[in-house]
């Protein structure tokens, strides 16, 4: 059995501000290729990572556009949803999303935490679990969410859409550690989310892997010298994971503009000072608005199904102003 694992596209209609090229014919170029790959190389199953479209609700041209191109994939797909994928963090906002609509119109199967989805081919049984973006992932107990139990199947695979990482990330960031999910008895555990990626592992027999996202949306000299990949996996008998750099993807000083990464690591000094300021004269560990919700809920003692609660409604403001409608009038 073959599987092709590609993460965070990202597609949208216009091109960032970090971009020198024509971003839209360049992303579908490099669909176009992940198709190519995965028809040339007998691929029976292909999975996407999550953040299909870098907004839930992208214009329906943009939407239209890249939709027909993921017709062209004649192999099933599974994703995973992302957090760009859904509004305001709330997976239960997918069915007013362009990707709830393309998964309705069964361009793909959509995955849902808790299901496991069941392949078999040749006598071996295969079973595929996810853990869609949620406001508390990389936040709570690291377990719940990237580790899984292995029965009835001679291979599990459990993709999450989360910031899976080798090394600790900065103060205050929400990540997980490799070294903290060996527990799971999944035989590879597929991460999208981090775009920078990280080599594929393989720790006491269990595989881990995140090829690094489609696209390179900042200037980072990371992403400068970084070039896109998919990541094949190969099941016979034993289990192999090999990554493959997509032919159309181009250096990174052709395609990053280089002249305002000095500005732009300006402007992320003055941020990190801010935020320390912040920091300083508060108790919160962050500015972003999933953990300020979080932490409010640890200080006060809210419970865990308020805190939830209170992310819904965020949700339905931040979809309604996305769509030029007063959120007060939305109730």
């Amino acid at each position: 059995m073959r599987i092709l694992f590609f993460t965070d596209t990202h597609i949208r209609g216009n091109t960032p501000r970090n971009r020198l090229d024509d971003f839209p014919e360049t992303v579908a170029a490099k669909l176009r290729e992940v198709i190519h790959i995965v028809h040339e190389r007998n691929v029976d199953l292909a999975i996407h990572g999550g953040d299909l479209f870098d907004l839930p609700n992208p214009a329906l041209g943009t939407a239209r556009e890249f939709l027909k191109i993921l017709r062209e994939l004649e192999t099933p797909l599974y994703l995973v949803p992302g957090n760009h994928d859904m509004f305001g963090y709330n997976a239960e906002t997918l069915n007013r999303s362009i990707v709830g609509l393309a998964a309705d119109l069964g361009l793909f199967t959509l995955m849902q935490a808790g299901q496991v989805y069941e392949i078999a081919k040749d006598g071996l049984k295969l079973h595929l679990s996810a853990c869609p973006f949620h406001y508390e992932l990389d936040r709570r107990e690291p377990q719940l969410d990237y580790c899984v139990k292995k029965k009835d199947c001679d291979v599990a695979i459990h993709v999450v859409h989360g910031m899976l990482v080798q090394r600790p990330l900065f103060a205050g960031a929400a990540y997980t550690l490799i070294e903290k999910i060996l527990t799971t008895e999944a035989d590879v555990t597929l991460a999208g989310h981090n775009h920078l990626g990280f080599p594929t592992l393989c720790i006491e027999g269990k595989w881990f892997s995140n090829p690094g996202a489609l696209v390179r949306l900042e200037n980072h000299t990371a992403e400068m010298s970084r070039m896109p990949s998919v990541l094949l996996i190969e099941i016979d008998g034993e289990i192999r994971l090999r990554t493959i750099q997509l032919k159309s993807a181009r250096p990174g000083e052709q395609v990053l503009d280089r002249s305002k990464l000095e500005a732009e690591q300006y402007r992320a000094e003055k941020l990190a000072g801010f935020l320390q300021l912040v920091r300083q004269t508060s108790s919160f560990e962050t500015v972003d608005l999933q953990g300020i919700v979080q932490q409010i809920a640890e200080l006060h003692g809210v419970s865990s199904e308020v805190a939830r609660k209170a992310l819904e409604l965020l949700a339905k403001a931040e979809e309604s102003m996305k769509e030029g409608i007063d959120p007060e009038q939305t109730g």
